[in-house]
């Protein structure tokens, strides 16, 4: 998902009011959790502004948005603010005309529900991953959990239980779940380091290089030096 949005961080000054026929969802580029609640928002054609937030040098107004300053939280024109990403998502469905991601049947949509609760453990284990290469802590444990999380997942999407989301292309749960192959990508954290770990991690204002490209539905790309081309799959 590109954005070349600069991350507001402490001293900034907040945004103005919401425009009507607009939400605002406040993210940070590389946050899973935050790329969930835009790809559901680009799903249903929502319109929406992205205001990008530095979660490491966090505004002082951004505390009046979330209480603990996390990210996503949605803002609307009536400066109602909702936030945690499943929910937002839930909201959007719900608040919002077009096709449903989630699906009327009371059934289906807990089986939805059950595939997501399947995939909760990954985002922590990939932050938990991330943060230890970037403080050269060894990680070795983090990665064999991560890699036996994403085992399990593509072990259940080959099965006929939970394997084909219930909705088909326009059900919730392709936009909270990771990229196929993802077993293999985490045995790539060990290339990042220095600004593309920072960079990727931390949603610096700047990027490493002009040619690097951001998407949450097929990669991170960034170069460093004269090392080949780091890969990260978003796990969204």
């Amino acid at each position: 998902m590109e954005d070349a949005t600069r991350a507001l961080g402490k001293g900034s000054l907040p945004p103005g009011p919401v425009p009507e026929g607009l939400i605002r969802v406040y993210s940070m580029r590389f946050c899973p959790y935050a790329h969930r609640t835009r790809l559901v928002l680009r799903a249903k054609g929502i319109r929406h502004e992205v205001i990008n937030i530095n979660l490491r040098n966090k505004p002082e107004w951004y505390y009046t948005k979330h209480p603990f300053g996390q990210i996503p939280v949605l803002e609307n024109s009536k400066c109602q603010l909702i936030y945690e990403s499943v929910i937002a998502c839930e909201y959007l469905d719900d608040a919002y005309p077009g096709r449903k991601l989630y699906p009327y049947d009371p059934y289906e949509r807990a089986r939805q529900k059950m595939l997501l609760e399947l995939f909760y453990k990954v985002p922590h284990l990939t932050k938990e991953c991330l943060v230890a290469l970037r403080c050269g802590r060894e990680c070795a444990d983090l990665k064999l959990a991560l890699r036996q999380e994403f085992c399990n997942l593509e072990e259940i999407s080959l099965t006929s239980f939970l394997g084909e989301p219930p909705g088909g292309a326009t059900a919730m749960a392709p936009h909270h779940r990771r990229p196929q192959g993802g077993a293999r990508r985490a045995s790539s954290f060990h290339r990042l380091s220095g600004a593309n770990l920072s960079w990727v991690l931390l949603g610096e204002p700047e990027r490493p290089s002009k040619k690097t490209r951001a998407s949450s539905i097929r990669a991170f790309s960034c170069s460093g030096g004269g090392n080949p081309t780091v890969l990260f799959y978003c796990l969204s």
